[in-house]
């Protein structure tokens, strides 16, 4: 997916306000930082090792498929399908 600088100041940007909301208690900021991380990371991660088998595949009738479906905009991975991604905002702690 690309994402791994983004990733890093999301997490930055989650810890600050874990941080900010449990101010004397480290162990409840870093609890917090996980539950709100952990499943979008886990997400993106997933997408990424898909993505290492869909786009490096050689010349031939799956990639030809993959590229007729991308040209529908039919895929997981379309501009639509990944919205959440960039819709995030990774200061909203508990929102998420």
């Amino acid at each position: 997916m690309g994402q791994g600088g983004a990733q890093a100041i999301e997490d930055g940007a989650t810890l600050k306000g874990c941080l900010l909301k449990f101010s004397n208690d480290v162990p409840a900021a870093l609890q917090l930082y996980e539950k709100q991380r952990l499943p979008r990371a886990s997400r993106l991660q997933g997408m990424s090792a898909t993505n290492k088998t869909r786009f490096h595949m050689p010349d031939g009738p799956a990639q030809r498929e993959r590229d007729a479906e991308m040209a529908r905009g039919a895929t997981d991975w379309s501009p639509a399908a990944i919205a959440w991604l960039f819709a995030h905002d990774a200061e909203l702690i508990g929102v998420q």
